[in-house]
C-alpha cells in the first residue's frame, strides 16, 4: 500500500545529509526502526569518499566465513582502513574494524596479541567519538564474547545495544554465538531466523542459521535454509559444503561430501581445504590416501581453519596455527606404521615448542602435546 511520498532536490556534496533527512521522516512516517541502528540526527561521515568505502566493506563483509582465504579477508580491513583515512572522525569506521579484526581474531587469521591490541585501540577511539552509539556499544560486546570469553558480560552488552537501537544482522549474529555458547542453542537458531528475515539474502546469515539449526538437532530445516541460500547464491563454496556435511553428519553417506569438494573451488580454501579432505578420507578409512595426501604438504602448518574434525569456526577460536604433523601423526597410526608415528610426535612437540603462548591458545598447545605423547606410545 502506498503509505507516504516525498520528492528531494539536492546537490551530490549534499547526499549524506539528505540520507540523514530522508531516515528521519520514513521514521516519523511509519514508526520503524531503521536497518543498522542507524541514526537519523546526523550522518555518519561528512566525507563521501569515506562512506564509499565503508559501504563496500560492509558489502563484502557478507560473503565471508571461516573457509575464506587471507586476501579476501584482508580486503574488508583495508576498506574500513580506507575509510577512516579519509574521515580520522569516522566512529563506525573504527568500531566496525575493531569487529572485524574481532572476527580475524576469532577465525584464526591473526591470534597474536598484537591484534588484540588493535582491536582495543580501535574499540577505544570508536568508544572516545560515539560512546553510547548501538553499533559501538555491539563492538564492545563482541570484544567481550570473542577475545576476553566472558559471555554474560557479552550478552549484556548485545542486549544493551538492541536496547539503543541496533539493528544491524551481522552484529546481531554475533550475539547468535555468544547465546550458543551459553548452551542456549534453540535460542540462538531462532534469532538466527530472525535475522535472515531482515536481511534474506545474506550468506553469512544463512550458513549460521543452518550451522545453528543442525546444532538444536534440527537438519532438515537447517537444510532448508541452505537450499534457499543455493538457489540464491549457487556458487557460495560455503553453503554448499555446509549442506554436504549435514547430509554426511545425519545419514552417514559421504559421496555428497566429496562431490563439493571436488567441485569447490580450490584456490579459495587454501586452508580449509585440507582439514576437509582429512576429515572425509578418515571417516572413509581411506588411510592410504590420506597417507598421499600429507605426504604431499610441503608447509610446516596452516591455519586451524573451517572444520568438522577440529571443529574450527565453531570452537576453535584464537589459537592460530596446526601443524601438519598432527596429521601425518594420525595417519601413521591408523596405517600401523609406529616409526612414523614417533617422528611426528617429535615434531609436533618441536611445533608447540616454538609457539608463542598466549592465555587463548595455552589450552590448545596442551591438546597438540597430548596428541604429541599418543603418536609417541606414551599414551600416560
Amino acid at each position: 500500500r502506498h503509505l507516504w511520498s516525498q520528492n528531494y532536490d539536492r546537490t551530490l556534496l549534499d547526499a549524506l545529509t539528505l540520507q540523514s533527512e530522508v531516515a528521519t521522516e520514513v521514521a516519523s512516517q511509519l514508526a520503524v526502526q531503521l536497518a543498522g541502528g542507524a541514526r537519523a540526527d546526523q550522518p555518519p561521515t561528512q566525507s563521501a569518499e569515506a562512506y564509499d568505502l565503508y559501504l563496500k566493506a560492509m558489502l563484502a563483509r557478507q560473503f565471508l566465513s571461516a573457509f575464506a582465504p587471507d586476501e579476501r579477508i584482508r580486503e574488508v580491513e583495508e576498506l574500513l582502513t580506507g575509510a577512516i583515512v579519509h574521515d580520522p572522525s569516522f566512529a563506525l569506521a573504527y568500531a566496525q574494524r575493531a569487529t572485524f579484526r574481532v572476527v580475524m581474531f576469532a577465525w584464526n587469521y591473526d591470534a597474536t596479541e598484537t591484534q588484540v591490541a588493535r582491536i582495543r585501540a580501535d574499540l577505544g577511539v570508536a568508544q572516545r567519538l560515539a560512546a553510547d552509539h548501538p553499533l559501538v556499544l555491539a563492538t564492545e560486546a563482541g570484544y567481550w564474547c570473542w577475545v576476553e570469553r566472558d559471555i554474560p558480560r557479552a550478552l549484556a552488552g548485545y542486549e544493551a545495544a538492541e536496547a539503543a537501537g541496533l539493528n544491524d544482522p551481522m552484529l546481531l549474529s554475533s550475539m547468535a554465538g555468544a547465546l550458543f555458547m551459553r548452551g542456549r542453542v534453540v535460542e540462538a537458531a531462532r534469532l538466527m531466523e530472525r535475522l535472515m528475515a531482515v536481511d534474506p539474502g545474506n550468506p553469512f546469515l544463512l550458513l549460521g542459521a543452518a550451522q545453528s539449526w543442525e546444532a538444536a538437532g534440527a537438519p532438515v530445516e537447517a537444510l532448508r535454509i541452505l537450499k534457499r541460500g543455493l538457489e540464491q547464491l549457487p556458487n557460495t563454496e560455503a553453503l554448499r559444503l555446509q549442506q554436504s556435511q549435514i547430509v554426511c553428519n545425519w545419514s552417514g553417506h559421504t559421496h555428497h561430501w566429496r562431490e563439493a569438494l571436488q567441485e569447490v573451488d580450490q584456490s579459495i580454501l587454501a586452508d580449509a581445504r585440507l582439514d576437509q579432505i582429512f576429515s572425509l578420507l578418515l571417516l572413509e578409512r581411506r588411510f592410504a590416501e590420506l597417507d598421499t595426501l600429507i605426504g604431499g604438504i610441503a608447509e610446516v602448518s596452516r591455519r586451524v581453519g573451517g572444520s568438522s574434525r577440529t571443529g574450527a569456526g565453531v570452537r576453535y577460536f584464537g589459537v592460530g596455527h596446526h601443524p601438519i604433523a598432527e596429521y601425518r601423526g594420525w595417519t601413521a597410526l591408523l596405517l600401523g606404521n609406529t616409526a612414523e608415528a614417533s617422528r611426528s610426535g617429535s615434531a609436533v612437540l618441536k611445533f608447540v615448542f616454538r609457539q608463542p603462548e598466549t592465555r587463548w591458545n595455552r589450552w590448545y598447545l596442551r591438546l597438540l602435546t597430548a596428541h604429541a605423547y599418543a603418536f609417541l606410545q606414551q599414551p600416560e
